[in-house]
Parts: structure tokens; C-alpha cells; sequence
């Protein structure tokens, strides 16, 4: 006779029925439909901040590029749903991101971003003369002050600004942990 181990009750099965299946998976659609929203404005946000870190950064780079180079470098933006900035040697105008990239180098290297690599970001606007500024040699003054706005479809924004002296700052009003402009 086989031997039942104390306080054990053999007869009883073990393991979870249909119905509490059902129950926690219900549960947890309902936790996933609630966070969706909250992860895609995250995401959003997220895709704003590179997309102004990166503006921000190739600015820095052109500023220093004019000094140690000892040349001026410009940088000319176009606004809009497909955004895009190129940054040249040249004060012609020739560098246009969208009609003739190849005429945006910089030492021989072709410099265009396109807003495509940030998703749901858009540049909108800039105060920037035509849309374009650029550094001087001697101190790195930028050749045009003003700002560059970037703005979520969920309508957060960064604003960039760009001082006389040549220095650069990202404010926003809606997003930390950029100060308010």
C-alpha cells in the first residue's frame, strides 16, 4: 500500500483554471492599454530631445570648426514636416539640405541631417536671417543670431538659441529638464 505523505491531500490537483487564465490576462491588457499612451509620448519626447541635443551639438561643432579652421562655416536650415540642415564652407547659399546636398561639406565631407531620423519631430520655424547663420573665424561669433524651434506632433517644443556671441542654449517651456525660455 503505498505510503501518503502527512497533511497532503492526494486526490486534490494542483494548477490554475480557464477563468483565472482569463482573468489575468484581461488584467494585464487593460494595464497594457492604459500605459500605450504614456509610452508613446515618452517615446515622442525622447525623439524632441535628440533631435534638439543634435542641433545643439552641430552648432558647437560648426563654432569650433570656423575656429580652428580659421574660416568661416555656415549652416542653413529648412523648416517644415521634412526638415533638414546642411553645413558648408560655403556663404553662397549653395548648400541647400533638401535640393543639392553635395554642396554641404565641410572639409571635403558631406554635413546634411535630415529630420527623418527623428520621428514625429518637426522643425518649424526659424528667426534665424533666410534661415541660415554661420561662425566666424577670430571668435566663433555667429553670423546670424536667433532661434531654431523644434516641435513634437504632441505639440511639446525646444527652442535653440543662438546669441551674437555665439553661444548656443536649448530652452522649452513644456519639456524637462531644459530650462523655461
Amino acid at each position: 500500500m503505498p505510503r501518503r505523505a502527512a497533511g497532503i491531500d492526494s486526490s486534490r490537483q494542483s494548477g490554475i483554471s480557464l477563468v483565472e487564465t482569463m482573468v489575468v490576462m484581461a488584467l494585464l491588457a487593460a494595464l497594457t492599454l492604459m500605459a500605450a499612451p504614456t509610452w508613446s509620448d515618452y517615446l515622442e519626447r525622447q525623439n524632441l530631445k535628440a533631435a534638439a541635443e543634435n542641433v545643439k551639438g552641430h552648432l558647437h561643432w560648426l563654432r569650433s570648426e570656423a575656429i580652428q579652421r580659421n574660416k568661416s562655416v555656415f549652416i542653413r536650415f529648412v523648416p517644415g514636416t521634412s526638415w533638414c540642415y546642411g553645413m558648408s564652407e560655403d556663404g553662397s547659399g549653395a548648400c541647400h539640405c533638401a535640393l543639392s546636398p553635395q554642396n554641404c561639406t565641410v572639409g571635403g565631407v558631406v554635413r546634411k541631417t535630415s529630420g527623418d531620423e527623428f520621428t514625429k519631430t518637426r522643425l518649424t520655424s526659424t528667426t534665424l536671417i533666410g534661415d541660415q547663420s554661420g561662425f566666424e573665424p577670430t571668435r566663433g561669433l555667429a553670423l546670424s543670431a536667433g532661434t531654431i524651434l523644434l516641435q513634437s506632433s504632441s505639440g511639446h517644443n525646444v527652442t535653440i538659441e543662438l546669441n551674437p556671441a555665439g553661444r548656443i542654449k536649448a530652452c522649452s517651456s513644456t519639456l524637462p529638464p531644459y530650462s523655461p525660455c
